[in-house]
């Protein structure tokens, strides 16, 4: 039994060290039946909940520590940014960029994105 005992534990531990390498996979990128928003007024037009967006526009105003208004050149939407999405370089509502992320919907309110990405634009000029 003592002897069983360590190397079950050995086992638990690869085991547990193994899990994180397993769970970073690739995406696939082709050919989706999933609409894919790439324009504010699209999703305010026609919301569906969890559905993917790739935006390009600014963002425009914070709300608070976590949300902002992006605007692109349809519309604005509020968007649910957590602080690890940021982008490491600091910029402001002059910046282009772009957002990736998906819909939310609630029940008696306007759509939102919830930011999965977000990256700089090159500036111009």
């Amino acid at each position: 039994m003592r002897i069983l005992l360590p190397k079950l534990l050995a086992g638990s531990l690869i085991a547990a060290l193994a899990m994180p390498l397993c769970a970073a996979r690739a995406e696939y990128t082709g050919p989706s039946d999933t609409r894919l928003y790439t324009s504010v007024a699209d999703v305010l037009q026609s919301p569906v909940d969890d559905a993917p967006v790739a935006l390009t526009g600014r963002l425009i105003r914070r709300i608070d520590s976590e949300n902002f208004v992006f605007a692109d050149a349809t519309a604005e939407i509020d968007v649910e940014i957590e602080s690890d999405v940021m982008p490491e370089e600091d910029f402001d509502e002059t910046r282009l960029l772009r957002l990736q992320g998906e819909v939310e919907t609630r029940f008696m309110r306007d759509p939102e994105i919830e930011a999965e990405r977000i990256t700089l634009l090159p500036q111009e000029g």
